[in-house]
């Protein structure tokens, strides 16, 4: 065999078997075990992809397991889009389009609890983690706080990230960011 096929060769079986692997400091280093999660929780974290979103805090989506839920997010809530007078409550609007820009449909999340699983309603309480790797500055319900576009709103049995939260929505009111500058 020539040089110049064995060349050929060479090049062939490179570009068959792909690109070298990834330095280890490109590696991204995820397990959904390293997400927020409370200490006594009902599940482990669990992947899904948003189907909808109702509002601001609730959408509707599918876990991995084949099986669709309604989402209600954990530690928060969000101004009513309808009042029960037919109103929407002021930055309504505004943070049920910030949760859909978030999530779109299709959108991978992954989901982690606190204490407790469903509320009253049936729905999964959880928190949120937007994309396939997230890491904490992807958690969607924390981040709704922080813009002003949610309230802390703590659950009796999901009070983990109590403070954390409380301390989200002191500093967003203080700088009157959202909901808490004035009103569209």
């Amino acid at each position: 065999m020539t040089r110049a096929a064995i060349l050929v060769l060479a090049l062939a079986v490179t570009a068959a078997c792909g690109p070298p692997p990834a330095d280890d400091d490109d590696a991204v280093d995820f397990s959904p075990d390293d997400l927020p999660a409370g200490d006594d929780a009902p599940q482990g974290p669990t992947r899904a992809s948003v189907l909808w979103v109702y509002d601001g805090d609730t959408a509707e989506m599918r876990l991995d397991d084949g099986f669709d839920e309604s989402i209600r997010f954990l530690n928060i809530d969000t101004p009513e889009t309808n009042d029960g007078s037919g109103q929407a409550e002021c930055w309504a609007n505004e943070a049920e389009d910030r949760t859909r820009d978030q999530l779109p449909s299709g959108q991978v999340v992954w989901l982690t609890w606190d204490g407790e699983l469903r509320d009253g309603f049936g729905r999964m309480l959880c928190h949120i983690f937007v994309g396939e790797a997230p890491t904490e500055d992807d958690w969607l319900n924390l981040s709704l706080v922080e813009e002003g576009h949610a309230e802390a709103f703590i659950f009796a049995a999901n009070d983990t990230y109590r403070d954390r939260f409380e301390d989200a929505e002191a500093d967003a009111r203080q700088a009157g960011r959202g909901q808490w500058g004035a009103c569209p």
